[in-house]
Parts: C-alpha cells; sequence; structure tokens
C-alpha cells in the first residue's frame, strides 16, 4: 500500500487531529471483540524500556497516527483499523536486539492476553503454541482474525505478508524507509545503531548493508533518500571508545563513567584486560563478569597498544575482503578519581604515545572524572568488603 504523507506532515497534522482517537483507545472503545480487559496499558510500558532507541512509544506512536490517517482517508474499514491498532501494540512488544525471535515472542504474547482475558490461566514455562491456539478456537468466537493478527505479527520479521492485515501492517511498519527524508532516515539509522551496541561494529556494518539493499530489492523501487542511507552507512566515520580495565567487579563508579562516554563517542566497547602476571584465566575472567547488558565487551592480554593494533588490522581486513571502507576513530577512555589516578594515568599515556609511535600508531585518550559520590570506590576495596561477606559490597555492583 503506498502511503502519500511524510513524516513531518504526519506529525503535524496529527498533533491537533490524533489526540480523540488517542482517547479512544485510553478509554478501550477499539478492539472489545477481541477483549474484555484493556490490554493496552500495560503493552505501552513495553515501549518504555531502556534498550529501546527506534523500537519505542514514538515508533508505536507513529504507527498508530498512520492508521488513523488511513481511515480518515477511507483507504480502510473500521473493522480492519481495529486489528491494525492491535497489531500496532503487540508487534514489538517484546524486544532483546539480543535475540533473533522477537515476532515469535511477540505473537505468543498476543495469545497469552487472549487467553488470560478468556480466564484462562497461562504456564510461565512450557508455553504450547498447539494447545493455545486450539483452546482459543474453541472458546473464542473471533478466532480466525486472532489467528489473522497472530500470522501478521510473524510477518513483521521477514515483511513478507500472507494476508491483507498483514500487507497493510508491513506498508505502515516500513514506512520509515519509504517516507523518510534523509535527515530523518540519519535519525532512524543512529537509533537502530543505538540497539545494537553490543554487536562488533564491523559485523554490524556488514549485516546492516545487506539488510538494507534487501528491503531495498523487495520493494522494487527507487527511493532516493534509502541510497543515500546506504551510502551514509557506507562511508560513515565513527568514533569508538575503549574503556579498559579489569573490572574485578565492574561497580557503579565504572558505570559513571560508562555512561559519560557513551555521551560523547558513537560507541563504546569495554575492554576487560587480563594482566599476564596474575593467575586467571581467561574463561573463569570472562564467566565471573557482570557488565551492564546491550554493550560490547572485548578481552585482551598484554599491552593496550597491541590491543588497538589488532583491531585497526581487523578493520583492514574487512575493507579488502567487502571493498567497503569504514571509517572508525579508536580513543581510549580512562576514569579519573583523584589527582593520584591523574599521575599514574599520565604517566601511562607517555608510554603508550611512545610505543605507538614506534609501531606506527596513532594512540588517543579522553581521561573523564568521577562524580564525586563515586570518588571513594574501587574494585580492590569491594573485593576486600566481599571477603567479610558485606552487603554493603553489593550495592557497590553493577
Amino acid at each position: 500500500m503506498k502511503i502519500d504523507i511524510t513524516k513531518s506532515d504526519l506529525w503535524d497534522y496529527y498533533s491537533e487531529c490524533f489526540p480523540e482517537e488517542e482517547d479512544r483507545i485510553k478509554r478501550f472503545e477499539i478492539c472489545k471483540k477481541f477483549f474484555k480487559n484493556n490490554p493496552f496499558p500495560e503493552i505501552r510500558k513495553k515501549y518504555l524500556e531502556p534498550q529501546r532507541f527506534y523500537h519505542n512509544e514514538k515508533h508505536l506512536n507513529e504507527l498508530n497516527y498512520l492508521i488513523n490517517y488511513l481511515s480518515i482517508k477511507s483507504l480502510i474499514k473500521n473493522e480492519i483499523k481495529d486489528k491494525l491498532y492491535l497489531l500496532a501494540f503487540f508487534h514489538d512488544a517484546v524486544y532483546d536486539p539480543r535475540k533473533d525471535n522477537n515476532e515469535n515472542e511477540s505473537a505468543e504474547l498476543f495469545l497469552k492476553y487472549i487467553l488470560n482475558d478468556l480466564g484462562i490461566k497461562v504456564p510461565k514455562h512450557n508455553f504450547s503454541l498447539l494447545e493455545a491456539m486450539s483452546t482459543i478456537k474453541n472458546r473464542h468466537e473471533h478466532y480466525e482474525e486472532i489467528l489473522e493478527i497472530f500470522e501478521s505479527i510473524l510477518d513483521t520479521k521477514t515483511h513478507k505478508p500472507r494476508n491483507e492485515i498483514s500487507e497493510i501492517f508491513c506498508s505502515l511498519d516500513l514506512f520509515c524507509l519509504t517516507n523518510y527524508n534523509f535527515k530523518e532516515l540519519i535519525e532512524y539509522e543512529h537509533g537502530i545503531f543505538k540497539e545494537y551496541q553490543y554487536v562488533d561494529y564491523l559485523t554490524y556494518h556488514s549485516k546492516r548493508l545487506d539488510f538494507l539493499f534487501d528491503i531495498k530489492n523487495d520493494l522494487k523501487t527507487n527511493n532516493y533518500n534509502l541510497d543515500l542511507l546506504i551510502q551514509y552507512i557506507k562511508n560513515r566515520k565513527i568514533k569508538v571508545g575503549l574503556y579498559p580495565g579489569s573490572f574485578r567487579p565492574f561497580h557503579i563508579g565504572h558505570l559513571d563513567i560508562l555512561k559519560k562516554a557513551e555521551s560523547i563517542f558513537d560507541k563504546i566497547i569495554i575492554c576487560r584486560g587480563i594482566n599476564p602476571s596474575k593467575k586467571i584465566t581467561e574463561e573463569s575472567f570472562v564467566s565471573n563478569f557482570d557488565f551492564p547488558p546491550y554493550r560490547e565487551v572485548k578481552i585482551f592480554s598484554g599491552y593496550q597498544i597491541d590491543f588497538l593494533k589488532s583491531l585497526n588490522e581487523s578493520a583492514r581486513d574487512y575493507e579488502r575482503k567487502k571493498y567497503l571502507n569504514p571509517i572508525i576513530e579508536y580513543v581510549f577512555v580512562r576514569g579519573l578519581r583523584n589527582h593520584t589516578d591523574f599521575d599514574f594515568e599520565f604517566n601511562q599515556l607517555q608510554y603508550n604515545k611512545m610505543l605507538a609511535k614506534e609501531k606506527g600508531i596513532q594512540f588517543n585518550t579522553l581521561f573523564l572524572f568521577s562524580e564525586p559520590e563515586y570518588q571513594h570506590i574501587s574494585s580492590s576495596d569491594i573485593r576486600a568488603m566481599e571477603n567479610f561477606r558485606s552487603e554493603s559490597a553489593k550495592k557497590l555492583i553493577v
């Protein structure tokens, strides 16, 4: 379905026209043939989860605006509109960028809400899809439409529709790639990139371009702005902060520095260094490490300069194999609690610069100061407190 409206026009128009429709949703005057109880407030909260930078409440609102737009223009019937609203709310209800089964879990969640609404207790584990569908078929008069919505949620994984509702909704879900201008596409791309911070950038770069080329081929249309987005990703220069440390454990002082660095760089890699002089295996080093979720973590042994060299070599190998040239600038990030830290880190920086010059590598470091409330915290002190089975130590660990 072709949608002839831009993103900016859509948002301007519905800042005036949509509130009345939004009130209908809040008052639960829609989808009543599917639910007795309003599921939308609970589902909407899921779109506020911290790992969402594009698949968030703004994306949900945009879809709702588009559905209402199609209805006002008499492009869809009211009965279809209600089903599209259900699809909008449930299609990304489960979203963890680290998993590849979000659509399946979102579709299952939709069925669980249907079952709960029928007064049927849903098991937390060993959920049977076949049993759920069989129960709904026997207990719900609108089973065929529920099946249609369920299948349409699954279709958002590939955007290959299998029914009329799915075909309309897939067009709406891809509105960003068909109707956004170039500036809006850049904002969209930055949101997706933030959701995949845990992925190695070269892997992200390759798979992201593959995805956009596939979408471009499936759309079978000449989209100039989409072509520009592809070129932007191909040639984008990103600044990556490398945050090294042993992090035994990763505590709230580290998290303070990490968040400050994330506000400066396009991406942060937590670089957990193994000290060769300490008898710690890499396996135990990884398994004993609790780190903030949705961030990339790399393990390295030895000097920071050798680690940086290996990253640069990986980028050059990628360039040769893929005939692509992502430009990555690496900068080390170090946290400072006090003048003692500064003296130590400044001396280390001079040694690293000497080694970098010998190896022909550019070596840069950014120093960030801890907030006063974290300046007394150190990993070694926490480990000492843990030896005394201190409950206070647990409060300092992320």
